[in-house]
């Protein structure tokens, strides 16, 4: 495991040469003390960008950052203009359907730490947009119909309780 500093200079030297970074935080079993949450990864570095840092939960590491590469390079290339919100994307995976979302500032706040820190390091407020993929029946996870089993594989962080202020925050790194 990087100490803290290591992940953060290796974040910094990914910044400089691509214009932002992923972070990738492992699945939490929940014998820790903190809540059951599967893998995930998220940006960091675009906020200095005028981009929203997006999150991805639950989703092959791989296909996750190539889906978010190239969402990003799009608004890059559009003249930094902001995501598409809370409309069906059908051109983020193949023959299938996506959707931005945006997270709570809590959530956001909570789950993408050194997004966070990048943030407030260049005097940006914090946004985090997650991208939500389809079942095997290409419904999204909020929708009727969608399988039971795969709502809770990528949980909705804007559909989830707002953490608990007095409970210890999860750790940035596992």
């Amino acid at each position: 495991m990087l100490s803290f500093e290591a992940a953060w200079n290796n974040l910094l030297d990914q910044i400089e040469q691509k214009g932002w970074a992923w972070q990738y935080v492992h699945a939490d079993d929940g014998a820790g003390g903190y809540e059951p949450f599967p893998f995930y990864c998220y940006t960091v570095g675009l906020a200095a960008k005028g981009l929203p840092d997006l999150i991805v939960v639950g989703l092959n590491p791989r296909v996750a950052t190539d889906a978010g590469d190239e969402i990003i390079s799009r608004a890059l290339q559009a003249g930094g203009q902001p995501f598409t919100l809370n409309t069906v994307l059908l051109d983020v995976f193949k023959n299938s359907r996506a959707m931005l979302v945006e997270v709570p500032k809590e959530h956001a706040a909570n789950r993408s730490l050194f997004a966070l820190d990048f943030a407030e390091a260049t005097s940006r407020p914090l946004q985090v947009f997650q991208l939500l993929w389809p079942d095997q029946g290409g419904r999204l996870p909020f929708e009727d119909g969608a399988d039971a089993a795969f709502v809770e594989v990528p949980p909705v962080l804007k559909h989830l309780p707002l953490p608990d202020p007095v409970q210890p925050d999860s750790p940035a790194m596992q």
